[in-house]
């Protein structure tokens, strides 16, 4: 079943070829095959007439190395040949950086990571970089792209957050109250139009996953896979969410 979406702002018209290919878990078996299926299908957008719609990967933030700081990020060196070729074309087309981030998965694979770092609230244990404090994982994520994007040549590449979400079961931190609380700061993290440290006052795009839930989503990576959405299997809204921000 494909992954459902919940399209939170949507600015311009995309093509998602593939979703995560360079994923950890894959052992780099779409390394080499993802950029001529990105090229092929932008190709024929624009042998199509369609050149308004762009094509763009969405990536996982495994393409990134795990810098202590987010202005030490920069793309993996066993990726960079790859991303670079994906960069010149995306920036040819005036396309977006797609990245999925997902402060649950942080704080699923890592114990230690302080929970209230995941949340927008202010946190316990912020990460000082230089002059700035963040207080968040999601800024700290973002801007780690942004670094990584500056290190390889293109520091004004627009960003859109692919997937960005909670679950609800399947872990003891995926809990309905901790996903309601994620999925509403986040909406109003974003409404607010501050940006983060590194580009302050941009809004950006995000989609939040999912709209519901997925009863045969592997739960190879843990049982909560099949909970991410907003809604049961059969469409009984599990919370209330203001999208408005307000």
């Amino acid at each position: 079943m494909p992954d459902t979406t919940v399209l939170f702002a949507l600015f311009d018209r995309w093509v998602a070829v593939g979703n995560e290919p360079f994923l950890s878990s894959y052992e780099g078996i779409y390394v080499n095959t993802t950029f001529p299926a990105f090229q092929n299908i932008q190709n024929a957008l624009i042998k199509a007439g369609h050149s308004e719609v762009r094509a763009i990967i969405p990536f996982n933030a495994d393409i990134m190395t795990d810098a202590p700081l987010p202005s030490q990020t920069t793309f993996k060196p066993e990726f960079l040949t790859q991303v670079m070729q994906v960069l010149n074309v995306l920036n040819s087309t005036g396309a977006p950086f797609s990245v999925n981030l997902y402060p649950f998965i942080s704080k699923y694979q890592n114990p230690e990571f302080p929970l209230d770092f995941a949340f927008f609230d202010g946190s316990t244990s912020p990460v000082h970089d230089g002059s700035i404090v963040y207080e968040n994982s999601f800024d700290a994520s973002y801007d780690s792209l942004v670094s990584a994007l500056s290190a390889a040549g293109f520091p004004n590449m627009p960003i859109v957050i692919g997937e960005i979400g909670w679950p609800t079961d399947g872990n003891a931190y995926a809990t309905i109250p901790n996903a309601q609380k994620f999925n509403q700061e986040f909406i109003n993290h974003v409404q607010t139009g501050l940006g983060t440290p590194l580009r302050p006052n941009m809004p950006f795009e995000a989609y939040l996953f999912s709209l519901i839930d997925e009863d045969i989503k592997s739960i190879l990576p843990g049982p909560f896979e099949r909970h991410w959405g907003l809604l049961y299997f059969d469409g009984v809204v599990k919370y209330p969410l203001d999208l408005s921000g307000k």
